[in-house]
Parts: structure tokens; sequence; C-alpha cells
């Protein structure tokens, strides 16, 4: 009875999902206060510590609060009914089972020992059993779910396996056989038996051929070791043997060898795939192109191609997969006749066949006629499943129907012009005219029959009249030639034979009929031609430069009708007249091609000389330059113009040359000028003006070089300086000269004597260095002996150095443009030597002025990304000279700040200068802009770099890491100390990192706003 009782306590359907959640509660409260009692009256009435207490209870009291929240969110979950019950249901049997448990515990301490709570030790067993008794519950459920589950998909299985409608079996294997388990209603309707009479049956007996028993029992054991297997096999049915798609796979039991197979009837398929294969192959076979499209829609966009025979992909040029899934109508274009597509149309929308002819187009855009057929594939139930065309070319039947209709009417006027003559087919007859038996001298009694006809023909010509004769007959193919003929006494002449098939009323060949007429004279005058012709070409062929005769006709066609052969050697293009001018017109840059044409087009529209320069390309990529130059003459019908093409890469690279050096002298800060051997003013850049104080070089120009000096300066000049300057060829110091105004000014000048007599001048005010030297030599009274030895240096660098460097660097770019092979190389390295060495003078200037306190920095607005683009620019061929990339960073918001323009370009370039140097080929260089408290600037490398014990002394003037004469790397050593000097004038810090090997990375840290403000 008790078993009875508590098995229908822990049925599932004992508690509703409320009580199921009220219980829960109920007795995780109940545990939970009896906990926190125990707790208070521990620490209240008994004096123990709160913590000893709570602690002593800590795990029971949370387990007893989980129980009412596992009840409230198993009551929330979609199988509340199962779960929440379950574990509701358990939890009470955990508990009390526990209570039962404590108590006999309890009895087994008291008799043991006296010091026990055994009200507290029951609470804590009984919360610990609910715990688990929930987990318990929760678990049988699970099973429960489980089985639930396995059992509807094992009825949902059942019903599929009964509803399919082809054949199941479900089988045991054993051995070489397949015991029949159980089988579906279809296997009755397809294999006779009925399926409670075959189970228990072999399969194989029933339904597989005797020579397929191993290969049957082969597919089961696949299915076995793999899972699923999947083939076509041939079984015995109650029509007969059929061919069946077998799946084969292991049932769900695990442990037996059981298989499910469903057998799918692939009969009719098969068959059909090979009448399919079969037609395709007939198709292919066929010589006519053959596609077959969809039998809808016959509307936009039409019905699409689902087959096309490799007869199509000739015809059109279009592969097979690129016409697929295409309408036909990728195969028409402008030119076909939208009648024939109308006619098309009404006879797909009646559904019935149709045939025509109709234009269409290849894939390279070239036309061909075709004789289309088309004709509907209909279903078993009438509805038209698909359109078949066959289309057959029949472009060159039509041509040679057009050409000889053509030939046909030219023979006509031919005979109407010329003697006629005819061969009839059937008789071998021939008839000639009086004019033919005059051009051949013969009597008109005579009757010549096609092989005499053919004597008269010289020997090397009779070849070629038999071929066509023959064609003409065979081929129905007209002929129209010219030819040599020796009469009848032997009179050479040069004839014109036409000659044309002549068909009856029902297209039989019945004669050829022809045109005889006497061309020499035309010949004799061709040749003529051909000679004259000759003279001139050889005439032209001459002449430098490309000698052509352009002609433009009245429809508006240009081209040549002779061009010289220098075509070839000047423009790398052939010579042939009929395709130069369409060559020629594509190697001219598409920049200047518009302005050639107009010019054309004008010159052509009001008959006037022609004049144009152009770049051009050649075929092999080099450019040259042009000048076109023609003469017109009007004709009947066209402007004939002849000219020359004249290469003239030469001439314009001189030019440009000479503008790059008259760039290069207006860009001076000094003054330059060029005097002829008189002394007169040739040139004079505008820097000489300003210095004389002028507005433009202009006022120079027809005066002399006495303008510029008076008084005892003058007479020196006369006396001492010229004689001595033609005496050796130069000469140098300084001078007084006046300005316009007559105020007298200190300069250095340099006069040198050219080849041809003339005089470059090369002048420099040195009024301020003039008054800087003079408050130098005021303030080396006071200063130290270092700082009047500087001041001397600086002063002797100013005047012995830099003056003359700059007429070094003057005139070995003169040299450069005037030298060429070693003396060239020696020009150029004079120039770079000088470069370099104006840039280390520059520096030391720089830092000597940073050094005195006199530099002062005038301070504007600035962006700093704006600045590193400028510097990057400036020294983006020096990094591409070494295949560097150079990678800038800077933030959306300009980084902005107070600082002075140069000085901040001067810490940019210097340090992207050092890393260029120091960074070998294809390296990388980043340069960072960002703002943090202060802008900041990274430029980062991954060059050499450096020992870190070397960057101490880094800033230190005239300090590198190598030195000595047999150092790696070009440079004053100026750099970076100008460059810290900078930083800290602006207010700011840099620092460095490197490592050897590695590369470098300098930072610069600047203050938005000058450190007074």
């Amino acid at each position: 009875m008790l078993c009875s009782a508590f098995s229908s306590f822990i049925a599932p359907s004992a508690l509703s999902k409320r009580a199921a959640l009220g219980l829960l509660i109920g007795v995780g409260s109940l545990l939970a206060g009896g906990l926190v009692a125990d707790i208070y009256a521990d620490w209240a009435v008994q004096g123990n510590p709160l913590w000893s207490t709570v602690l002593e209870n800590a795990v029971p009291l949370l387990l007893a609060l989980t129980l009412p929240y596992a009840g409230w969110r198993l009551s929330r979950s979609p199988h509340a009914s199962t779960h929440l019950t379950e574990g509701a249901q358990w939890g009470l049997f955990g508990a009390l089972g526990t209570v039962l448990l404590a108590g006999l515990v309890v009895g087994l301490q008291v008799v043991i020992q006296q010091q026990l709570k055994p009200g507290l030790l029951v609470l804590q067993l009984t919360t610990v059993g609910a715990a688990g008794g929930l987990l318990i519950g929760q678990s049988i459920a699970q099973v429960h779910m489980s089985e639930r589950k396995a059992e509807e998909e094992r009825d949902r299985l059942a019903n599929l396996f009964r509803g399919l409608p082809a054949p199941v079996v479900h089988g045991r294997f054993e051995g070489d056989r397949l015991t029949i388990l159980s089988v579906n209603d279809a296997f009755a309707e397809v294999f006779g038996p009925e399926g409670e009479t075959v189970e228990g049956m072999d399969l194989y007996d029933l339904v597989v051929p005797q020579n397929k028993r191993s290969e049957a029992a082969e597919i089961d054991r696949r299915a076995l070791d793999e899972g699923a297997v999947e083939q076509e096999v041939q079984r015995l049915t109650s029509d007969g043997p059929r061919i069946f798609d077998l799946q084969v796979a292991t049932a769900l039991d695990d442990g037996n060898a059981e298989t499910y197979a469903v057998y799918t009837d692939i009969t009719d398929q098969k068959r059909r795939e090979s009448e399919l294969r079969l037609f395709q192959e007939v198709i292919e076979q066929m010589d006519n192109a053959a596609l077959v499209t969809q039998g809808a829609p016959i509307d936009e966009p039409g019905p699409r191609i689902v087959y096309a025979n490799s007869a199509l992909e000739s015809m059109t040029g279009y592969d097979r997969e690129e016409l697929i899934g295409q309408t036909p109508r990728i195969l028409q274009g402008p030119r076909t006749d939208r009648d024939v597509l109308d006619a098309l149309r009404g006879a797909l929308e009646a559904g019935k066949a149709w045939s025509g002819e109709a234009v269409n187009y290849r894939k390279d855009g070239t036309t061909f006629t075709v004789q289309w057929s088309v004709s509907p594939v209909r279903n078993e139930s009438g509805e038209i499943e698909y359109w078949a065309s066959v289309l057959r070319d029949v472009t060159e039947m039509r041509r040679r129907k057009r050409a000889l209709r053509r030939q046909r009417n030219l023979l006509e006027q031919t005979q109407r012009l010329a003697g006629a003559w005819e061969v009839d087919l059937a008789t071998g007859e021939m008839s000639w005219s009086e004019e033919v038996y005059r051009i051949h001298e013969v009597p008109p009694d005579a009757a010549p029959d096609v092989d005499e006809g053919i004597k008269y023909y010289a020997p090397d010509a009779r070849p070629t009249i038999q071929k066509a004769f023959q064609r003409c007959i065979e081929d129905r193919e007209p002929y129209d030639l010219e030819l040599p003929l020796i009469t009848a006494k032997g009179t050479r002449r040069w004839v014109r034979t036409v000659g044309a098939p002549v068909e009856d009323e029902d297209g039989t060949l019945i004669k050829v009929a022809g045109a005889f007429q006497d061309i020499t004279q035309r010949k004799q005058a061709e040749e003529a031609l051909r000679e004259r012709e000759a003279r001139l070409r050889g005439l032209a062929n001459s002449i430098p430069g490309v000698v052509y005769q352009f002609y433009a006709r009245s429809d508006g066609r240009y081209g040549n009708h002779f061009v010289s052969e220098h075509a070839e050697d000047v423009l790398g293009i052939s010579s042939d007249a009929d395709v130069l001018f369409e060559q020629f017109v594509e190697g001219v840059p598409a920049s200047h091609r518009s302005a050639m044409m107009e010019s054309i087009n004008e010159a052509v529209e009001t008959k006037t000389p022609w004049r144009f320069e152009m770049p051009f390309e050649k075929p092999s990529g080099e450019r040259i330059w042009l000048l076109g130059t023609s003469m017109p003459e009007e004709r009947e019908d066209e402007v004939v113009f002849n000219g020359v093409l004249l290469d003239i890469t030469e001439r314009k690279r001189q030019q440009k040359e000479a503008k790059r050096r008259s760039k290069a002298m207006e860009a001076a800060t000094d003054g330059m000028a060029i005097l002829d051997r008189d002394g007169a003013y040739q040139y004079v850049n505008q820097a000489h003006a300003d210095i004389y104080g002028y507005d433009a070089p202009d006022a120079f120009l027809g005066e002399t070089w006495r303008i510029c000096y008076d008084g005892d300066e003058l007479r020196r000049f006369e006396e001492d300086v010229m004689p001595t300057l033609f005496e050796k060829g130069q000469w140098r110091g300084t001078a007084t000269g006046h300005r316009a105004d007559g105020r007298p000014f200190p300069q250095d000048l340099t006069l040198t004597v050219i080849d041809n007599g003339g005089i470059v001048c090369v002048v420099r005010d040195i009024t301020e260095q003039v008054e800087r030297e003079e408050a130098l030599r005021q303030a080396k009274q006071e200063a130290e002996e270092a700082s009047q030895l500087k001041s001397a240096m600086l002063a002797n660098m100013s005047h012995e150095v830099r003056t003359p460097l700059t007429s070094i660097t003057g005139f070995s770019e003169v040299l450069q443009q005037e030298l060429e092979g070693p003396p060239r190389d020696f020009a150029d390295k004079i120039h770079e030597s000088s470069l370099r060495l104006q840039r280390t003078l520059e520096s030391v200037l720089h830092l000597s002025k940073l050094e005195a306190g006199v530099a002062g920095l005038q301070r504007e607005h600035l962006a700093l990304g704006d600045v590193v683009r400028n510097v990057t620019a400036v020294l983006d061929d020096h990094a591409t000279d070494k295949d560097l990339t150079v990678a800038t960073h800077t933030p959306d918001t300009p980084v902005q700040g107070h600082w002075n323009e140069d000085s901040l370009h001067r810490i940019c370039r210097n340090l992207l200068e050092n890393a260029i140097k120091f960074t070998p080929e294809g390296g990388r260089i980043d340069i960072r802009v960002r703002e943090e408290q202060e802008a900041v600037l990274e430029i980062e490398d991954t060059g050499i770099g450096m020992d870190p014990e070397q960057v101490p002394t880094l800033f230190k003037a005239f300090k590198q890491e190598s030195a000595g004469m047999d150092r790696e790397y070009e440079g004053s050593g100026l750099g970076l100390s100008i460059v810290k000097r900078l930083t800290e004038e602006l207010g700011g810090t840099i620092e460095v990192e490197t490592e050897k090997g590695r590369g470098t990375c300098f930072t610069v840290r600047l203050p938005p706003s000058p450190p007074s403000s």
C-alpha cells in the first residue's frame, strides 16, 4: 500500500503547475526562515559572533532560496508542466527523506556527545535533500521528455514510411541475404507481392536478378559501414526489369544490422536521357546551325536559349556558354528587318512553324544572312515546351547572286561601249562582234572556237583566262580581267575581258557572254604615270622628313595618295598611303588630337596652307615632336595638300633647355647679365634690374656697363678692371655701383669672358653684408676671442666662398648644357659639389645666427600638416631616386599653432633629408602629425640606425657617427644641431629613438603658442 501511494505521488500528473510552484516556494521559504531564525538565535541569544553564525548557515540558506527561484524559472519555460511538477515532487521527497535520515544521525550524535544542535542539523540536511531532490526531478523530467520525443519521431517516421509513393523496404542484413521486416503499400504496386506475405522472405530472391545478388549484398554492406549509399540498380518488377535509383540507409537502432531502402523508378528518365543524347548527337553532326529555346515568354525578354550546336558557334563566333541563357535577340541588330521579326512573332503567338530570311550579327559585329526555320516542340499535354530553330548561312549565296546581277549590268554597259562575245555551251560555238574581230585583227568571216580564242592571249596570261572561264561555267562566277593579247598580225595589245554566266528561266546555265575592250592606250599611260611616280617617289625619299600628298574629298573622306618611305624611319609606322592617315591620327596624343583635326578641317574648308606642331607617339612608345606643313591644290572633286612632316624633337629639346636656363637665371637672387664684346647689354635678369633700382630689365638693353658706375669708380673700371678682365678672362672683387636714383651701394662683382668675346656679369648687393660686417667689427671689440674668430670666419665665408660659389654653380650649369661626354660628367660633378658646399655654407651661417641670438623669429598661424606636405613634395624626387616609400599620416583636424614658417620648414626638411640619406634603397619613411597637449611631429625610417650611445652627442655641431675622409655618408653634421636650436627657439623639444641596423625615429614636440603667452 505504501509503495502504491508513493507511486501515485511521484506520477507527473500528481501536481498541477501552480501547486508545484507553490510547493517549492513554501518549502524554500520555510527552510530559509528556519535558517535565518537559527542565525538570529545564535547571535542575539547565545552571543556567538554574527560572521561565524552566517558562515555556518550560508550554504544551506542559499540552497533554500534556490528552491523558489528555480520554481519561478521553470514556470516560465515551455516545458513547465513536466519540469516544474517533477522537480517539486522530487524536491519534497528529498526533503522528507533527509528529515528521517537527519533524525537517525541526531539520535546517534546525542548518544555519542552532548554538544550538538539537533534542530539545526535536521534543518540543514532537509535543505540539502530538497535541493538534491529538485535536481533529481529535473533529470527524470529530461528522460521523460526524451522518451516522448523518440516515440513521436517513431510514429512520424512510420507514417512517412507507409505514405511514401516509392517502394520502401525495412530489412535485416544476414550474411548474403536481406530478410524483409516490413514494406510499404507502394512495394506491392511495383513489385507484386502484398506486404504481409513478404515479411520474413529474402528481398534478393524477390526483386534482384540472379546475376546481381552479390552487387545487392555489397550495397547493403556499404550502407551499414558508411551510414547511407545511393546507386542506380536494375530490379525485377511485375512489369519486368526496370531501373531504379536505390537509396539505402541504416536503421536508427544501434547494434542491429537493419536498413531502410527506397526504390525510385528512373526507367523512363533514363530512356528520355538516352533519346536526348541521340538527338543531340544528330544535331551536333548537322552542317546547319541549330538552337532550342524555351516555349515562353513570347514578350520581352523573349524565350531563352537552352541549347546550341557547334555549327551555331562557328556561324556566330559565340561560345555555347555565352549563348545559353540569352535570347535570340543577341544575334539581332539595326539591320535586322523589323517586318521579318513581326512575321516571326505572329507565327510564335499562333503556335505555328515559320521560315524566312533574316540578317543576323556575329559576336564581332559583322552581319550575315540566314535562312531561318522555326518549329514548335509540344509536350504530352499539347503545350509548346520548346521552339527548335535551324539556321542556314546564305550570305555567300546572296552575295554571288548580287555579284552576278552587277556583272550582268556591267556586261551590258560594257558591251555597249566595246566589243561583245558569247559562247553557246550546248554547241560550243563562239560569236564575236565586229569590234572583237578588229581588236584581234582577224577577218570577219573567221569562226574561232574557245580554244582558238584563248591562244590569242600572251602565253603567261593563258592559264589565268582558262581558270576564270572554267570557274564561270562550274561555279557560275563572273570574271573581269585585264590581260595582254597578241593579235593575228603579231601586234601586242592590252585588253579588258569580261565574262558572266547566262541562265534560262529555269536557272539552267546555257551560255557565257562577255565584252572585249582595247585598253592599250590606258595601259601605256598608266606605265608612263608609274615611271613618273617612281621618279617623284625617289625624289621624295631623298628629302629629310616624311613627304606626303594628302587629299580631302567632297564627301568628307580624308586620306593620302602618296607617302614617302621615311614614314617608317621617322614615325615607326607603315608608309602604305591607304592606312597611314588613320595610324598617324592614332599616334597623336589625345591632348593634341582634337586641335590637330580642327586645324586640318580649317585648312580644308578655307583651302589655305596648313602648319601645325604636335607630339607623336611611335608604336615603340617613343615620343617625338613633328612639324607638319603643306600647300593646297584644288582638283575636280578633292583638295590635295602636298607637304612634309619634319622631326623637330631636338629643336623642342633645345627650346626647353633654353627656357629652363632662362628660368634658372630669372629665379636667381643674384643679378645676372650678358654683354657683347663692346660691353652692351644683351640679357639682364630681374634681380639685376632690382639691384640697380630699375623697374624692368629692358632699361639696360641698348646701354653699356658704364651706366652702372660714375666718377672714380668708372675710371677704375676703364683703366684697371676691364683691361685685367680681357687679359686674364675673369675678374672678381668688390665695387661701388650707383642705382638709378644716383645712390651708391657696395657690390660683389664677378666678370667672365666667354667664347664669343662677350661678358657674363654676376652682381650681388652687399649693402646689408657691409653693414653687418661693420656691426661685427664693432662687436669684435667687446666680444671674446672665440667670437672674434667666428665673425672673421663668417665674413671670410661670405666674401671668399659664397661669391665664387655662385659663379661656380651658375657656370657649371651652363657647361652642363654645352658639353657632352666626359667633360659633361666633370661639369655635373662640379655642379653637384658646388650645391653641396652652398648648403653647408648656408647651414653654418644659419647656425651662427642662432648661436648669436640674432635670428629673430616672426610667428604666424600655421598648420603643421601643410608644412609637412610642402617639404615632402620638395624632396619627393630624392626619395623616388632611392625607391623609398614616404607615407604621411595627418589627422582629419589640422594641427595648428603660432610658429615661424621658415624654422618649421627647416626642421621638417633637415629631418626628412636625414631619413632619406640614411635609409637604403627600397626602405620606408613614415611622417606622423598628431595633437596631444602639444603639436607632435614624428619622422621614422627603416634606415641604418645608430649606436644609442651616440645619441648624447647627436645634436652637437659637425658631429656624425661616421667621421673622417673614408666616411660612408656625405654631410656637414650641422643639420640636427640646427633642428635642435630651432626647436628650442620655438619653445619645443626633440627626442630620438634609434637602434643600429633597425632605423631611427625623431619626435619633435612644439607648444601651439609662444612660451611667453
